[in-house]
């Protein structure tokens, strides 16, 4: 058979939809990009040295860690409302745009400012690089100072005991054991005097240098999300791939067939709808005499809801009845709706194995119509057991002796591809593939024509789900 090539949808409509949607996110990517102004952010880098009365001690063992408070300082409220007073904003605003790093073994802040503006980033930036030192310098200013004048006050006050300890010394006579502990005291304590005026001496040559700007604020280059053009590709692309995804996911998911336009679109001999009286005449109109063995199959594998071949079978014997012709009805799916052994009749199973006579097996359902079936049990259920059966002469046998008997030899129960109904095509005279709208997939139904030979006479009935009555098995 010719593969399905016209099979499906066309694709206009979903070209278009894909087309629309890809030029609807276009559109709203370059809108968000243009109606959003970006945040931009500019960075100052600071040279942060050691000051009297800071933490950072470059060398102390852990120096470089200490370079974390003096980034937490840069966003301390005397920093942030110094920079307010300057430059203006709120305060909390000020602070929640500056974000301070500290790069790994170095003495340097990373000070980055966001802002709307450029410009203001940039000052922000600055600002607070300045604002920062200016608030190391005169913390340290003052460290220096208290520190002198503490200095000072030791110093006048040591001056005075040594004076005092002068004093007395100097009125007692020579030689006595009073005087020379006082000479000793005497030397310790011009000795300390010495050694403070050293050290207010030293304090004036601490460095009272807070650090400097290493580096300007400079702004950091746009995002790419913040340019109109990146944005609307973005919006067509993820339009473009949604889409793309729907359809790979109908295509693969949900290619079923689905009217019989379809069907006569893709070139198949289409019975119409499948009611029982229509395929009856359009049966009965190529062939008067009948169908004679005529095989109604399942297009695909089975499912649970869709055994819908057998149902249409199973009509289409009781229409051939009504019309008085001699109808057989050879149903190959096990019955199920049978309750013990006693009330099995002669199966199919046992005339294909010997062990039952035809004409005890088929039993009238009126006067122009008998059933024949297969039995439950563990035996018929045997696939590889069946197949045998099948295969056999006896199985080509029962069927010429029923094209003999019948007008109309109706066999169900089966499906293609398939090994039973593969193994049946040769041996009747007219398929019937019962094609399920909505659940049989374009792909069963390819694989079931690639079945059948060209010789044999193929018709394709669409079924609804669920469509006319169900039958066991």
């Amino acid at each position: 058979m010719t593969p399905m090539k016209n099979f499906g949808r066309g694709w206009l409509l979903p070209s278009l939809l894909v087309a629309l949607l890809a030029a609807v996110g276009g559109a709203a990517g370059w809108g968000w990009a243009s109606s959003t102004p970006p945040e931009r952010s500019a960075t100052a880098t600071v040279l942060v040295t050691p000051l009297e009365g800071n933490p950072f001690n470059p060398d102390a063992r852990e120096g470089v860690l200490s370079l974390e408070t003096e980034a937490r300082l840069v966003a301390s409220d005397a920093v942030t409302r110094a920079v307010a007073k300057e430059i203006g904003g709120a305060v909390e605003e000020l602070r929640s745009s500056i974000d301070v790093e500290v790069p790994p073994n170095t003495q340097l802040l990373r000070i980055t400012a966001q802002a709307g503006d450029p410009t203001r980033a940039r000052e922000v930036a600055d600002r607070f690089a300045t604002a920062f030192l200016d608030y190391r310098a005169q913390r340290t200013k003052a460290a220096v100072f208290d520190r002198e004048a503490h200095l000072r006050e030791e110093i006048r006050s040591a001056q005075d005991h040594l004076a005092s300890l002068t004093q007395e010394k100097n009125r007692l006579p020579a030689g006595s054991s009073r005087r020379a502990l006082l000479e000793q005291q005497v030397s310790a304590s011009a000795v300390q005097v010495s050694q403070l005026q050293s050290e207010l001496t030293a304090l004036g040559y601490v460095s009272r240098d807070p650090g400097q700007v290493v580096t300007p604020a400079q702004q950091a280059p746009v995002g790419l999300l913040a340019r109109p053009y990146v944005t609307a590709g973005i919006g067509a692309g993820a339009a473009l791939a949604a889409c793309g995804g729907l359809l790979l996911l109908r295509r693969r998911h949900r290619r079923t067939v689905g009217s019989t336009l379809d069907l006569v679109t893709a070139g198949y001999d289409v019975l119409g709808p499948a009611v029982p009286d229509a395929l009856r005449s359009r049966l009965l109109a190529s062939d008067a005499a009948g169908p004679g063995v005529l095989l109604v199959a399942d297009a695909g594998p089975r499912r649970a809801r869709a055994l819908e071949a057998s149902v249409l079978a199973a009509d289409l014997a009781a229409g051939f009845a009504r019309a008085r012709m001699a109808t057989v009805h050879v149903r190959l799916a096990v019955c199920r709706d049978l309750e013990g052994p006693s009330d099995l009749p002669r199966s199919i199973d046992e005339v294909l194995q010997g062990k039952a006579e035809l004409d005890e097996a088929l039993e009238p359902e009126d006067d122009f119509l008998q059933v024949i079936g297969r039995a439950g049990g563990s035996e018929a259920d045997d696939p590889a057991r069946w197949t045998d059966l099948v295969a056999s002469p006896a199985m080509g046998e029962v069927l010429d002796v029923l094209r003999e008997r019948a007008q109309v030899v109706i066999v169900s129960g089966v499906e293609l591809p398939g090994q039973t109904g593969e193994l049946l095509v040769p041996r009747v005279d007219r398929l019937l593939l019962s094609v399920t709208a909505g659940v049989t997939h374009v792909e069963d139904l390819e694989q079931a024509l690639g079945a059948v030979p060209g010789s044999l006479g193929l018709s394709v009935a669409l079924v609804h789900a669920g469509q006319g009555r169900r039958v066991s098995g």
